[in-house]
């Protein structure tokens, strides 16, 4: 005969919300997403970075018409 140990859940790590939190799960939406722009004042077109996909460096005067109306007017998001 096999001896098995009782199921229980170990809910002394659960006791206060803080650590709760800690092992609530994680649930992302757009957000918490963020468009990243950079900005270089010396270059004269957009510049990829290959590193990053769909994404370019471009000039200060540019990098608003690049994000395609990913910002909103009056937005700092």
């Amino acid at each position: 005969m096999q001896y098995q140990q009782p199921i229980r859940r170990l809910r002394r790590l659960r006791q206060t919300e803080t650590v709760r939190a800690l092992f609530k799960e994680t649930i992302l939406t757009l957000n918490d997403l963020i468009l990243p722009i950079f900005v270089e004042e010396e270059i004269k077109d957009y510049q990829p970075i290959a590193t990053m996909p769909g994404v370019f460096v471009s000039r200060n005067t540019n990098y608003l018409m690049k994000s395609n109306g990913s910002l909103k007017p009056g937005s700092s998001q």
